[in-house]
């Protein structure tokens, strides 16, 4: 009989559960309203992603607008919170956008998409946002996108992995191990397939670049086999 190296976590345990559940309901949510949309023909992609994203909103209850009209008591010490929020928003403001990305790399990593889009919506640029790719590369198709890749997020990791390619060559490896795990997360067919013109434009932008840049036969072969998968065809 086991016994356990370490006692049960079980508010973790919780926590994971209720993640886990949300990131399920926000699927149902989603793939529902793909099919509505394709039964709708509605007559272009953006109004299908816009409908998409929307899926988990709820339309304004009248209780929700009135409370938010209602005046208060005592004005002066509103304004006094309004001066203070801001201060504290300047303060903020003077952070580099490096320290706040270090802030998030030096915590826990996500493993839930909730958790892992809270923090890059935190972090800013370009490299940051590569970096922080890089350190979740292992866990981003099992955990992360155990679900899917969303359509919105998916143009922005390839945008972040098309300025790494122009910006650094020596990290030309790194970008295609990202490309090819993004490629074995669950659901990715159908998030290529579902590319705007002009996100398909950046993709094939950037497998043009990381061909370009290729300094090795296999590696260029592995490229042009990625890009298949993509949908991008390089000959």
């Amino acid at each position: 009989m086991s016994k356990l190296t370490s006692p049960i976590d079980y508010k973790k345990l919780e926590l994971e559960l209720v993640e886990a559940l949300k990131a399920d309901e926000l699927y149902k949510l989603q793939n529902d309203a793909k099919l509505r949309a394709v039964e709708q023909n509605v007559p272009t992609y953006e109004d299908f992603r816009q409908m998409v994203n929307a899926a988990h909103l709820k339309p304004l209850q009248r209780d929700d607008v009135e409370s938010k009209v209602k005046t208060s008591w005592n004005p002066v010490a509103i304004n006094k919170n309004s001066n203070t929020i801001m201060v504290l928003d300047e303060l903020k403001d003077k952070r580099s956008d490096e320290d706040r990305s270090n802030d998030v790399l030096e915590n826990e990593l996500p493993v839930t998409y909730e958790q892992f889009i809270r923090s890059w919506k935190i972090i800013k640029g370009y490299e940051a946002k590569f970096n922080y790719l890089r350190h979740l590369r292992d866990t981003l198709r099992e955990k992360v996108f155990s679900i899917e890749i969303p359509s919105t997020l998916f143009a922005e990791l390839i945008n972040v992995c098309l300025h790494r390619t122009v910006t650094i060559t020596s990290d030309i490896e790194c970008v295609v191990e990202i490309l090819t795990v993004l490629s074995e997360c669950n659901r990715f067919c159908l998030t290529a397939c579902f590319m705007g013109e002009n996100e398909r434009a950046t993709c094939t932008r950037l497998f043009h670049e990381l061909l370009a840049r290729g300094k090795d036969v296999l590696l260029k072969n592995t490229i042009k086999s990625l890009g298949l998968i993509y949908g991008i065809v390089l000959e």
